[in-house]
């Protein structure tokens, strides 16, 4: 199949399964990269760049990343045909305009025969007049149905513009529940389907370097928005502390929308929590993530999480709601542990279980021996191969 080319578009939110999926990929074809790069974007995900430049579209990972972190990326993108960042300097519908007709330009020179879209922004619209050039378009659905609290008429316009576009096409779901809640509220789409499966993070292990792997705390990290359910973990904490006065709990990432989280209970247990309301970079996620006890996700809904796949790539156990697709993921007091959805007693009753007599280093164990001969290709690499069938 490696004749066949493919041009597969992405954005710095999604890079961390973005490397994993190229890793794949540029062994199966003949792959061309897009990055989509934004002043609000350059500090997300794995990506930190400092500054953007104003006056080109395409710019080579080189040209902006550090040294360190390029090299941290060689591994996954040697071998593809093409990678660069395409770079939205302005916010303005001109300048929108003029980087979709340089896109345009440019997917009319490779002249792939797939288009690949693992993101969809409101920016992606632009991109409709270039996908007219390909034979077939296949669109990554991470999440069928908006978070709670995270719906917008730019979720709505964009997967409306291309769910119905007039073109071969084929829609990829990263977990059986995503592939489920699809078909449920998308039965008018009668475009195939592909079931692809997260595998761990590796990325993130260069950032591990002989480091503390003392594990000292208790963690929740990611995007700080309402349907994450942290007023339910901050309810349930303070029960945890009366048995393990000791603990400490940090909440890393940054705020949604101005979503803040009850400043009251933090108030009243400021020695017991901290909260790290900024872009947590990937040295300092990693210090975070190896150094704690176990992760904790009470989300109220969910598809499918980076955050249990970046805490398997370094060992560490998580506690989640039994919601979307972490059944499918985390194997009950195991590799991790399910609670019930919005139900702080129940969730401090599996922290503190997890905490007595160390069991927490017990499902650490049994993830350090999970079977490493599963990987993203060979958990993947059929499907893509059916994927890319024309």
């Amino acid at each position: 199949m490696t004749h066949m080319k493919v041009l597969y578009y992405t954005s710095t939110a999604f890079m961390d399964v973005s490397v994993e999926v190229i890793n794949v990929l540029k062994s199966l074809v003949e792959l061309h990269v897009l990055i989509e790069l934004t002043p609000g974007s350059k500090n997300e995900n794995i990506i930190d760049i400092n500054t953007l430049p104003t006056d080109e579209v395409f710019v080579s990972l080189p040209q902006l990343l550090t040294e360190k972190d390029y090299q941290h990326l060689h591994p996954y993108i040697s071998g593809v045909a093409s990678i660069n960042f395409v770079v939205h300097a302005r916010k303005s519908m001109s300048t929108s305009f003029n980087t979709s007709m340089k896109v345009f330009q440019y997917v009319k020179n490779i002249q792939p025969d797939i288009y690949h879209l693992e993101a969809l922004q409101i920016r992606s619209v632009g991109l409709l007049p270039s996908i007219l050039l390909v034979k077939k378009m296949l669109v990554a659905v991470h999440d069928p149905l908006p978070h709670s609290g995270e719906t917008s008429w730019k979720i709505n316009l964009t997967r409306f513009s291309f769910f119905r576009y007039p073109i071969l096409k084929g829609y990829l779901l990263y977990s059986r529940f995503a592939r489920q809640q699809f078909d449920k509220y998308n039965p008018q789409l009668k475009s195939a389907r592909y079931e692809l499966r997260l595998n761990s993070y590796s990325y993130y292990r260069n950032y591990l370097n002989g480091q503390d792997k003392e594990r000292k705390h208790i963690l929740f990290f990611g995007r700080l928005s309402p349907y994450k359910g942290i007023d339910v973990l901050l309810e349930a904490f303070p029960y945890v502390l009366k048995q393990f006065p000791n603990e400490n709990l940090v909440i890393a990432g940054k705020s949604f929308d101005g979503y803040e989280p009850d400043a009251e209970v933090i108030r009243q247990n400021k020695e017991s929590i901290t909260v790290l309301n900024r872009y947590i970079t990937n040295k300092e996620l990693v210090t975070l993530v190896s150094q704690a006890k176990f992760i904790v996700c009470p989300y109220k809904d969910a598809t499918q999480s980076g955050v249990l796949m970046t805490a398997y790539a370094l060992d560490t156990p998580v506690i989640a709601s039994d919601v979307g697709a972490f059944p499918e993921y985390i194997q009950d007091n195991v590799t991790g542990m399910l609670v019930p959805v919005n139900d702080p007693v129940k969730l401090a009753e599996k922290m503190v279980a997890a905490l007595q007599n160390g069991f927490y280093k017990e499902m650490e164990m049994n993830l350090s021996k999970k079977d490493k001969t599963s990987s993203w290709a060979t958990e993947n690499t059929e499907e893509f191969m059916n994927a890319y069938a024309l």
